[in-house]
């Protein structure tokens, strides 16, 4: 009877329609971008107003690493391994 069971749960599509985590990262890591994009508008407006354009530009290149860091993170850990081969020598 218990194989019986197992049989009928394994043929059925019960489980089909459960939701699952495993979206949840990519969820978090497009909503954390979505975040960060507004911190750094809003940051940018701010300096833009106080006419602080040095600060302004070097705000614009290191907002836009982190927001290349964020949106591909993995091509950033290759450049950082293809430099750290080139200085070690591995």
């Amino acid at each position: 009877m218990e194989n019986l069971f197992l049989k009928m749960m394994a043929g059925s599509s019960m489980g089909a329609g459960l939701p699952s985590l495993g979206g949840i990262s990519q969820w978090i890591q497009t909503e954390g971008g979505n975040a960060l994009t507004i911190v750094l508008v809003i940051f940018s407006v701010m300096y833009a107003i106080r006419q602080s354009w040095g600060k302004l530009i070097g705000f614009l290149l290191l907002a836009g690493l982190v927001f290349f860091t964020i949106g591909n993170p993995t091509r950033i850990l290759d450049v950082f391994s293809g430099v750290g081969s080139q200085i070690i020598g591995g």
